[in-house]
């Protein structure tokens, strides 16, 4: 997940803390919940996925950015008016041990976080269709507009702001990746 930061230990969860100034003055612009799991087209079975994601744009008046949080493999989620009152907190099961069994933020816990900060946009903030996943195979940029998929080479239209996005060949998840050599071969 280029450009984002995976918090892996207290320091770097402090850090985030830092970066959202501990949600004061926060709010919650846009979130996406999503279900990894689904029905296949061709047959109807279920292909059981390792639970929801949760992906969030979260705005404060203290910074001149906003911040992009994913939150993996979510547990529990409640969405209400006050998701920031609550304070943020990691659990750690035993102690000093990392990575903890569940990260909590205000009223969503899940097992990875990650995160980014980008331009402040104020009402315009939206976040693309595709959550981020560190699970995506490369789509790799072939002009401008136009990405190839690395996995059945099939070649799509999409926004270049989109950094993720759906192969509609083949369903994978893809990252936009900047060419070494031209169009995969």
């Amino acid at each position: 997940m280029k450009g984002y930061t995976e918090v892996r230990t207290q320091d770097e969860l402090d850090a985030f803390d830092h970066v959202v100034d501990g949600f004061f003055d926060a709010v919650v612009k846009e979130a996406h919940v999503l279900n990894r799991s689904h029905v296949h087209r061709e047959d109807s079975s279920i292909a059981m996925g390792d639970g929801f994601d949760v992906q969030l744009i979260i705005q404060t008046q203290n910074r001149d950015f906003e911040v992009e949080v994913v939150l993996r493999r979510v547990t529990t989620i409640h969405l209400d008016s006050d998701i920031l009152d609550k304070p943020l907190m990691c659990s750690v099961i035993e102690s000093g041990v990392w990575p903890p069994r569940e990260i909590r933020i205000g009223a969503l816990r899940g097992a990875e976080l990650f995160y980014r900060t980008r331009p402040k946009s104020g009402s315009c903030a939206t976040l693309g269709s595709e959550l981020p996943s560190p699970q995506t195979i490369a789509a790799v940029r072939i002009q401008q507009g136009w990405r190839q998929c690395s996995g059945c080479r099939d070649a799509w239209e999409e926004p270049e702001h989109l950094s993720f996005s759906r192969c509609p060949s083949c369903g994978a998840l893809t990252e936009l990746v900047e060419p070494d050599a031209g169009p995969i071969a």
